[in-house]
């Protein structure tokens, strides 16, 4: 579980309504919602409940700080917890921080891989109108969210690290987001393989080591009491023990000895780099031409209609007025109307008029929004995600260019040859997210995760039915040889699902392997009777 407090990019023009339209995805009648509610809050209606907010935070005009504290509790993507026990882990949170009494909105959503929750909280007391003052309120959620791991049964986090280390979390966010290659992805994906061939040899030496990492233009050096991997050409560089633990400088210096610095330049300066670092979008082909062609064509359209509408509304403002315009000048020219009649009637005209042009005002506005909404603006990575449900494999790859590593205790199949296609299967609900994850939903309870390198499996009590259709999948992605990480429980199953159902399947795990073929003796000694 990550909580995580959100902060508004101005705070002194914050808005409630906004940032509550905006957790509601009102503008997309709540497709991404799947229940909210308001607590401390008078009405049932959304639209009076936030009217009510926003007039609480304006009894308070001395305060220049933002009066809204958004907070967002996210779930790893194998966890389901119910509402109870959310609105639970959100009672309890806002309580360790003094907020359980505010005026508040709480919405889930299950929109992405990761189920989540948005509060929005008002600041502003509705009784004393000071504002609350939340010190050390990060530190403090941190800790009451591993408590509330233990008592839910949840993932255990470690939530002070994940303090610590939000800005490389950001990072990772913006290149799920935008395509944008950061330093490490990039090494991850171009160099690690060999650096890591090289570590698996014992017969190396810090020799080899260097001049590997100075093909991609990389070489290790000291930092602090570690080892950072750095660009020889750029101010770049990352914890080494993000590729790989082994090159820790504890392990290197015990494997290696001590290392000459001034021989290993000598011999990494003759070296001319056949890869190099750039930072660029990693998502660039023909689809994004299309893409570009796409979204131009989008503004022509909506530059077209929004004319149009622009025209109507004018036209119509003109003859609403030209309309009431004539009744006043029929008033006007009656001479068995008094002067003090006349007066009434002009005021009931001016009334009329308003009354007219604001009804219809609020018709184009609705065309308007409608227009927007219709012609939005797609991000390249929710472009891919359209073309990839459309069957694109192009697409797809694109958006696995990281390839995300099995984590332990993972329920997960996997090729053992590495081969792999990136069908996208007609089986149950199907979520494609940013970093181009598949997420089929097989119940409420179960579902399985398409990382592309591997199927993550998050089954309810491992049923038999649900096995066979996750392991049909597997054979049609990754071929009769797999690789089966997971449970004991996950494992036992599968090999029974696989006997069961007389499944045409090979296992990396030679335990799995030597247990199936005892079954199929004893199957084959069974109808020899």
């Amino acid at each position: 579980m990550i909580v995580k407090k959100v902060a508004a990019k101005k705070a002194t023009k914050s808005s409630y309504k906004a940032l509550a339209n905006y957790i509601l995805d009102l503008r997309n009648n709540m497709e991404k919602v799947e229940t909210y509610y308001f607590s401390n809050c008078s009405y049932t209606e959304i639209a009076h409940n936030i009217l009510e907010i926003e007039n609480t935070q304006s009894l308070n005009q001395r305060v220049k700080q933002d009066k809204t504290y958004h907070l967002i509790v996210s779930f790893q993507e194998d966890e389901n917890p119910s509402d109870e026990i959310i609105q639970d882990i959100e009672k309890e949170l806002l309580q360790s921080i003094g907020l359980e009494d505010c005026q508040r909105l709480s919405v889930i959503h299950s929109n992405t891989n990761y189920k989540h929750m948005h509060i929005a909280v008002n600041l502003i007391d509705p009784i004393t109108h000071k504002i609350k003052n939340l010190p050390f309120d990060k530190l403090t959620l941190q800790r009451k969210a591993g408590e509330l791991e233990i008592k839910h049964n949840l993932k255990i986090t470690n939530h002070v690290r994940k303090t610590l280390e939000e800005k490389k979390n950001d990072m990772d966010d913006k290149t799920i987001h935008t395509g944008i290659v950061n330093f490490k992805d990039w090494v991850k994906e171009n160099a690690a393989a060999e650096i890591k061939k090289v570590l698996a040899d014992d017969k190396t030496t810090w020799k080899d080591l260097y001049k590997t990492l100075a093909k991609y233009d990389l070489e290790l050096k000291d930092r602090g009491n570690g080892n950072v991997i750095s660009s020889r050409s750029r101010k770049l560089f990352i914890k080494a023990s993000d590729i790989s633990r082994e090159l820790s400088k504890a392990k290197l210096d015990k494997r290696y000895g001590e290392k000459d610095k001034e021989a290993l330049k000598t011999i990494i300066d003759k070296i001319e780099p056949i890869h190099k670092f750039e930072l660029k979008t990693n998502l660039k082909s023909n689809l994004w031409d299309e893409y570009r062609e796409f979204e131009k064509i989008k503004l022509q359209e909506k530059e077209i209609l929004l004319v149009k509408e622009k025209q109507q509304r004018e036209l119509y403002k003109l003859n609403v007025k030209k309309k009431w315009q004539i009744h006043r000048e029929k008033t006007m020219k009656d001479r068995t109307i008094s002067r003090q009649e006349k007066q009434k009637i002009y005021k009931m005209i001016n009334e009329s008029r308003k009354k007219e042009l604001s009804t219809y005002q609020v018709q184009f506005k609705e065309q308007r929004l409608e227009i927007y909404s219709k012609y939005k603006k797609l991000s390249y990575k929710d472009y891919l995600i359209n073309k990839s449900l459309t069957g694109n494999k192009m697409a797809l790859e694109s958006l696995r260019r990281t390839k995300p590593e099995i984590k332990p205790k993972e329920n997960t199949f996997a090729a053992i040859s590495g081969k792999m296609n990136n069908q996208i299967f007609s089986f149950g609900d199907k979520l494609i997210n940013k970093d181009g994850s598949i997420t089929y939903r097989l119940n409420d309870e179960s579902k399985v995760i398409d990382k592309g390198n591997y199927l993550k499996i998050n089954i309810n009590n491992n049923k038999s039915n649900e096995v066979l259709n996750v392991l049909k999948i597997a054979i049609a992605k990754y071929g009769k040889d797999l690789d089966i990480t997971g449970t004991e429980d996950f494992k036992r199953e599968v090999i029974k699902t696989v006997q069961k159902y007389n499944l045409d399947v090979k296992f990396k795990d030679e335990k799995m392997q030597v247990i199936k073929n005892i079954y199929n003796k004893k199957n084959e000694n069974s109808y020899s009777y």
